[in-house]
């Protein structure tokens, strides 16, 4: 799985670019993501996710994991 850290394009706010590209290649099934963004409501996703395979995914509101913590 590889993390990508993104930055807004100014001319279009629906397209990213990526200014830097690094490897994760210790991901394996069971491994999560995102979960800092998860923990407060003002944080803010800080990394984008690709998988270089096909994948399966889960997704979990806020209020579902932040439950689970208790």
């Amino acid at each position: 799985m590889s993390s990508l850290n993104r930055s807004p394009s100014p001319s279009n706010s629906t397209s990213e670019s990526f200014d830097s590209f690094s490897t994760d290649d210790d991901s394996d099934a069971g491994t999560s993501f995102g979960e800092i963004a998860l923990m407060s409501e003002d944080a803010v996703r800080n990394a984008s996710i690709l998988a270089d395979e096909m994948t399966d995914l889960m997704v979990i509101d806020r209020g579902l994991f932040n439950g689970t913590l208790k």
